[in-house]
């Protein structure tokens, strides 16, 4: 049992994206270059996931894709962090990450790292955002779109999905 408890509303945002691995951050990019006000929510010490604490390198299929992809090259490129390697192209992972955190800021959207989305809020049936938990304690994050990115469906578990 535990003692009923009030917790903060700490964000009203339009988008927020839980998990912060490439479709997480492709997807916070795309909201926040598109006007969005969105926060990108990370259970790690850095986005990238796969590509950045999963050391998943090379980047596989990167060849022929525009906008975010395309552009996330371009800059490894020019900091000499991007090397062409047999089929494919591998990258410097601390460089990633850096590019990542500049990505982000530059589009205008918030990231908040060693957060964990652990519940959902829900208004008549419909996800209206989430619960976090942080060193900042228990949040509330109020969002018009949740986008779960998380990697194992926790948020779409969460409100019912199969």
């Amino acid at each position: 049992m535990e003692p009923p408890r009030r917790t903060p509303l700490v964000a009203d945002l339009d988008v927020v994206v839980v998990g912060g691995g490439p479709a997480g951050v492709a997807a916070a990019l795309a909201a926040a270059r598109s006007g969005a006000r969105t926060l990108l929510v990370e259970r790690h010490a850095m986005s990238g996931g796969v590509w950045t604490a999963g050391l998943l390198n090379p980047l596989f299929d990167s060849a022929g894709k525009g906008w975010i992809v395309a552009d996330m090259v371009k800059r490894l490129e020019q900091a000499g962090a991007w090397t062409k390697w047999k089929f494919s192209s591998t990258f410097n992972v601390e460089i990633m990450k850096l590019l990542l955190e500049e990505m982000m800021a530059e589009s205008g959207a918030d990231f908040w790292y060693h957060c964990l989305a652990v519940d959902l809020l829900l208004e008549n049936g419909r996800v209206r955002g989430v619960v976090v938990e942080s060193k900042s304690g228990r949040e509330a994050v109020l969002a018009k779109v949740v986008i779960d990115c998380s990697g194992d469906g926790d948020i779409a578990a969460r409100a019912g999905a199969a």
